[in-house]
C-alpha cells in the first residue's frame, strides 16, 4: 500500500494492536503496520518514524519520539499509550549481548532467533530472542532456531515484512523472508536439563531492573561451557 493509500483510509486509524510481553519493538511494529494494510516503511514514511528503520531499532528505539508522533497523528488509545513506555527494550542493555549477523555488523532491524511453539502460541518475536545469552527457550525447553529450515537463510521478520505485500496473505512475522516457508513447522530441538537451569537463572537476572550486567556476564560462560556445540 502507498503513502497515498494510507491517506485515505487515515480517518480509521488506528487499530489497537496490544504490544505482547517482552515483544521487540520491530516484531510490534511489523504487527501495527500490518493490522493498518501496509509495510513498516509505509508506516513509519507516513508517521514521519523514518528514522526508525535506520537504528539499532530494538535495542535504541526511541519510545517518545514513536509515542509523541503516533499521539498526535493517530490518538494511540489509552490502552496501548499506557503500554509503549515499558516496553523492555528501553533499559539501557549493552549491545554486546545482542546477536550479531553474519557479516559481524548489528542485525538489530531484522536477524532474530525463534521458537516456533511460542511462535505460533504467542503470534510475535520476543526481544529476548535477540540476546546472545538466550540460546533457547525455558518455557519450551528448546534451543531457539535461527534460520529457515528449508532454504537455510537467516531468519528475519523485517525482510519479509518488506518483501511480501499486504495482498500476497503472507504473515511476515510466521515466514521465511526468501522461501515463504512457515517457520512455525520448524523442528525444535530439546535441552537438557542441565541447560534449561541455566537459562532459568538468566532470564532471572534479566527481568531484574536495572539489569544486572555483571550476573550475566558471569552466567554467559557458564551457558557457553553447558551447550558445548551449540556455543554462542
Amino acid at each position: 500500500m502507498t503513502i497515498q493509500s494510507l491517506q485515505l483510509i487515515k480517518d480509521r486509524l488506528p487499530y489497537l494492536v496490544i504490544p505482547g510481553q517482552d515483544e521487540s519493538l520491530s516484531s510490534w511494529l511489523i504487527r501495527l503496520s500490518r493490522r493498518h494494510y501496509c509495510n513498516t516503511k509505509s508506516f513509519c514514511a507516513f508517521y514521519g518514524l523514518e528514522s526508525l528503520l535506520k537504528s539499532s531499532i530494538d535495542v535504541e528505539g526511541n519510545l517518545l519520539l514513536i509515542q509523541n508522533n503516533l499521539n498526535i497523528q493517530i490518538g494511540l488509545p489509552n490502552v496501548l499509550k499506557d503500554k509503549v513506555p515499558h516496553f523492555k527494550w528501553d533499559r539501557g542493555r549493552s549491545k554486546w549481548l545482542i546477536e550479531p549477523n553474519r557479516k559481524g555488523h548489528s542485525g538489530l532491524n531484522s536477524f532474530s532467533k525463534f521458537c516456533p511453539k511460542c511462535l505460533k502460541e504467542k503470534g510475535y518475536y520476543q526481544l529476548k530472542w535477540k540476546l546472545n545469552l538466550f540460546v533457547g527457550c525455558i518455557e519450551c525447553g528448546c534451543y531457539l532456531i535461527d534460520c529457515c529450515s528449508k532454504c537455510g537463510r537467516t531468519s528475519s521478520p523485517l525482510k519479509a515484512d518488506l518483501r511480501f505485500t499486504v495482498e500476497s496473505g503472507i504473515n511476515p512475522i510466521f515466514h521465511c523472508w526468501y522461501c515463504a516457508f512457515d517457520l512455525r513447522k520448524s523442528k525444535s530441538i530439546k535441552m537438557n536439563l542441565q541447560e534449561v537451569d541455566q537459562l532459568v537463572k538468566i532470564d532471572r537476572s534479566y527481568n531484574e531492573d536495572p539489569t544486572n550486567i555483571r550476573y550475566l556476564t558471569f552466567l554467559q560462560f557458564g551457558i557457553i561451557q553447558v551447550n558445548g556445540n551449540h556455543t554462542l
